[in-house]
C-alpha cells in the first residue's frame, strides 16, 4: 500500500460521494465510497483523472473485535456505534473514523496491524482520549453549513469559524429519547440539554424539566471521569429511527 496513492485518493474525495453501510457482526462501519470518474474527454489530448474507487476495496485493514473475531475496515469506514471505537498499538487516542489516520504523518503509513475495536468506556479507563480529528469530522457531518475547508485541514481551522460561537465541542454523542410523549417536532437545533447524574455517571438527561433518557455509553463514561465538570449541552441534530423513535445528536461543551 503506497501512501502516495492514498493521498491522491483523498484529494479526490470531495468531488463525489455516496454512502453505503456495511455491517460487521454486532458493530457496523459506515462507509463513504468515492467516485472520481471525469467528464467525457473533449479531445484526444485530454487527460482523464484516474478512477480510484476500486482501491477502496483493496485497503482492507484487519480489526480484532471484542469477541476475538476479525473484521476489516477501509479508510472510508467509521464505527456506527457510539459505545465502540478503534484503537491502534502504542496510541493514546481512540477513533470513530479509520480515515482520520490519513492526517497523520507518512511515517505512520504502515500502521495497518494491531487495530482493535474496543468499548469506549474501556478506552477511557485505560487513559485514552477521543481523537480530535474524528470529533471534528463528526461535528461537520452534522453541521454541513459549518463546513469550511474540509477536515483534512482540521489542524489549521479556527474552531470559532467552523463550529460557531461556542467553538469546538468536547465531544458529541447520540441519545435515543425514551419519553413516548415527545416527537421530533418537540426539538430544534440548539435546544439546551441538561444532565442530573451521580458520582458514577448514572442519571438522566432533560430538556428543561422534561425527561429524555437515562445516561449511557460515551456520556456516562465522560461523567464518570469528570463528575463535577461544568458543561453545556446543545442539540445539533434530530432524527427518527426506523421504528419511529426520536434520536438526538448532542454536543457537549466544557465551560472554562
Amino acid at each position: 500500500m503506497k501512501m502516495g496513492l492514498l493521498e491522491k485518493l483523498f484529494r479526490h474525495q470531495e468531488k463525489q460521494k455516496y454512502e453505503t453501510v456495511s455491517k460487521n457482526g454486532n458493530v457496523g462501519y459506515r462507509a463513504n465510497a468515492v467516485s472520481t470518474t471525469s467528464q467525457n474527454a473533449p479531445s484526444e489530448t485530454y487527460i482523464r483523472d484516474p478512477n480510484l474507487t476500486p482501491m477502496v476495496d483493496e485497503m482492507k485493514i484487519p480489526v480484532r473485535k471484542p469477541d476475538g473475531s476479525t473484521s476489516f475496515v477501509t479508510y472510508m469506514d467509521s464505527v456506527d456505534n457510539d459505545e465502540y471505537a478503534l484503537v491502534v498499538p502504542d496510541g493514546n487516542a481512540y477513533h470513530s473514523r479509520a480515515g482520520c489516520y490519513r492526517n497523520w504523518g507518512p511515517y505512520l503509513g504502515s500502521t495497518f496491524s494491531g487495530w482493535e475495536l474496543i468499548r469506549v468506556s474501556d478506552a477511557v479507563a485505560n487513559g485514552f482520549h477521543k481523537c480530535e480529528l474524528c470529533e471534528a469530522a463528526e461535528y461537520m457531518a452534522w453541521h454541513p453549513e459549518d463546513y469550511v475547508r474540509g477536515y483534512g485541514d482540521a489542524d489549521r481551522l479556527d474552531p470559532h469559524v467552523v463550529f460557531g460561537k461556542r467553538g469546538m465541542p468536547a465531544f458529541t454523542f447520540s441519545a435515543p429519547v425514551r419519553n413516548s410523549d415527545l416527537s421530533i417536532t418537540d426539538f430544534t437545533k440548539d435546544d439546551e440539554i441538561r444532565d442530573q447524574v451521580n458520582q458514577y455517571g448514572e442519571g438522566k438527561l432533560y430538556k428543561g424539566d422534561t425527561f429524555l433518557c437515562n445516561t449511557f455509553g460515551k456520556f456516562k463514561s465522560y461523567r464518570l471521569g469528570h463528575p463535577n465538570a461544568p458543561i453545556e449541552m446543545h442539540v445539533i441534530g434530530v432524527s427518527t429511527t426506523p421504528k419511529g423513535a426520536v434520536s438526538l445528536r448532542i454536543a457537549v461543551y466544557e465551560k472554562s
